[in-house]
């Protein structure tokens, strides 16, 4: 090699040189762009956990300075105290203020002053999800720029070996800066894979397109070993949280009654009308009887929802009337369900315990409108966390 060529190398190599330590820096900073975004998605998940509506309680200390109070008053006190509560502790608060086992309210003012105090913060939350998607919006953008820098400079890197590798034609390079050496592989090239014996062959397991074969159920043709199984939309949420562990609730939405109306009696044999009695608003379900050809009806009051009070109030009277039709009414039959520290996350703050873990229903067998069995999951960690089975032989 004469002294030209390897001039010529040692020219190559330093720009190679280069070329790796911007690859290096592309993905150090890279990486730094997907931690931030990160960071970024677990704020927007657990933004609920100890925000504060700063500006409403400066707002109405301003407030009580303007009408000259030197003092601020023994209720504005409380009501600035509850606004520093996180989301978690004024549900916890509201739900002191409901009978679970009735539903009746036991404490109506406080629970008003507290629903204020939530839809402020609610609020206040949504606009902060608002400014951290956007924040993740522009890092998820300049990591893609960041992405297409680093893949162009490595493959400017590869481009670059293959033409060393070529000029060198396996060679050993040394110099101060670099050295290049090669590696040396081994791989098998299979000429006639029929020759072989099993023990050197790899088989897959076959996989059931669930697709196709809903399809086919669903047209009703029938098929040896598998069953069309319609999931239970019901729903979990937390009810109370202590260091040593959590309760959970089941319920259902307005949607399911909705489904099972439809798929049971068909959307036009059954309707809702509302009215007001008194203070409180009445939910009343017809189902057309087509043997006595007249419409049946029952009926259920609702209690309002802790966010959008008319449209929560509705759709609570509308599910109570579905109890009254049977829709449901297994759910009352509900085991109690006790999940210990050890299988979710607890949070401890100030006294107050937290758990934003969401949980899932795995599995629930109903006989006899009874729960008999329910295995329950923990999605974020995605174990199960919870088994019963009071079925003949289970366990």
């Amino acid at each position: 090699m004469t002294e030209a060529e390897k001039t010529s190398i040692l020219a190559w190599m330093d720009k190679q040189i280069e070329l790796e330590q911007e690859i290096r820096r592309a993905e150090k900073y890279s990486d730094k762009i997907s931690m931030c975004a990160g960071r970024v998605s677990e704020r927007a998940i657990h933004m609920f956990n100890g925000m504060e509506l700063i500006a409403e309680a400066v707002g109405t200390e301003k407030e009580s300075r303007r009408c000259g109070d030197v003092k601020p008053k023994i209720i504005g006190k409380s009501k600035i105290r509850r606004k520093k509560m996180n989301l978690y502790e004024i549900d916890e608060a509201i739900m002191n203020c409901v009978d679970m086992e009735t539903g009746e309210i036991v404490d109506s003012d406080k629970l008003a002053e507290l629903q204020i105090a939530r839809d402020d913060k609610v609020e206040g939350v949504g606009c902060w999800i608002k400014n951290l998607l956007a924040e993740a919006k522009a890092l998820k953008e300049e990591k893609g720029i960041l992405a297409a820098r680093q893949k162009t400079c490595e493959n400017k890197a590869e481009s670059l070996k293959e033409y060393l590798s070529s000029a060198l034609g396996g060679q050993k390079f040394k110099t101060p800066k670099i050295s290049i050496t090669y590696r040396r592989s081994e791989s098998v090239e299979v000429e006639d894979m029929g020759k072989l014996d099993d023990d050197y062959l790899n088989y897959s397991e076959p996989a059931v397109d669930k697709a196709k074969v809903k399809t086919a159920l669903k047209e009703g043709i029938a098929l040896e070993g598998v069953k069309l199984v319609e999931n239970q939309n019901i729903q979990i949420k937390i009810a109370m949280v202590k260091n040593t562990g959590l309760s959970l609730l089941l319920y259902k939405d307005a949607r399911v009654d909705q489904n099972i109306l439809d798929e049971t009696v068909y959307p036009m044999n059954w309707t809702r009308h509302h009215e007001m009695i008194g203070n409180n608003l009445y939910c009343t379900v017809s189902i057309y009887d087509e043997d006595k050809g007249i419409w049946v009806s029952k009926q259920d009051v609702g209690t309002e929802s802790y966010t959008e009070k008319e449209k929560g109030q509705a759709s609570d009277s509308f599910k109570r009337a579905c109890f009254n039709w049977g829709i449901g009414r297994e759910l009352y039959t509900a085991p109690f369900v006790w999940i210990p520290s050890d299988k979710c996350k607890i949070k401890e703050n100030g006294g107050k315990c937290s758990c934003y873990d969401k949980f899932a229903v795995e599995q629930i067998i109903i006989e006899n409108k009874t729960i008999v069995a329910l295995a329950i999951k923990n999605v974020s960690t995605k174990l199960r966390v919870f088994m019963m089975d009071n079925r003949k032989g289970g366990k």
